[in-house]
């Protein structure tokens, strides 16, 4: 399989076609992730497909509402950092190459503040390669979804 075959960097190419990717603000890119976890996993209960149990479920969309919270700026920079940190306590306490650990690596990715996140130096589309590659981690058909919401929501 070459490398252009591999569903996230499809996907990559395909968003990067209507969406400039490498100019993305920091605050609408998270805000749009986090809105992709709750709008496509959560409300359409995509847990259960991925077979997170209600447990986990709970874990992770705290931790997507506490990104959401510090982008509204109801959340200081110092509590996101300890958010991250109680994030990755958790992540490491899953079991190895669970669909719940895999969401949570991408929820930690989300509570990263613009500076933590060296955005001005990564930028947006660093920034997708990772998320899109993370979501290739959870199976089949979840970088297409992802890139269909971020036509929708960044165009």
């Amino acid at each position: 399989m070459s490398i252009i075959d591999r569903e996230d960097i499809h996907e990559q190419i395909e968003l990067a076609k209507v969406v400039d990717v490498e100019n993305i603000p920091y605050e609408k890119l998270m805000g749009v992730l986090i809105g992709f976890v709750y709008d496509e996993l959560y409300v359409k209960n995509c847990f259960q497909e991925l077979s997170i149990d209600s447990k986990d479920e709970a874990i992770i969309r705290n931790y997507a509402l506490r990104g959401k919270a510090f982008l509204n700026k109801d959340l200081t920079k110092e509590e996101l950092t300890n958010e991250r940190i109680s994030a990755w306590t958790t992540h490491d306490s899953l079991i190895d190459d669970s669909s719940s650990k895999v969401l949570l690596r991408i929820i930690i990715c989300l509570l990263y503040d613009r500076e933590d996140a060296e955005y001005d130096v990564y930028g947006s589309g660093e920034i997708l390669g990772v998320i899109f590659s993370l979501f290739l981690d959870l199976g089949s058909g979840y970088c297409s979804r992802l890139r269909h919401y971020l036509q929708e929501k960044l165009s």
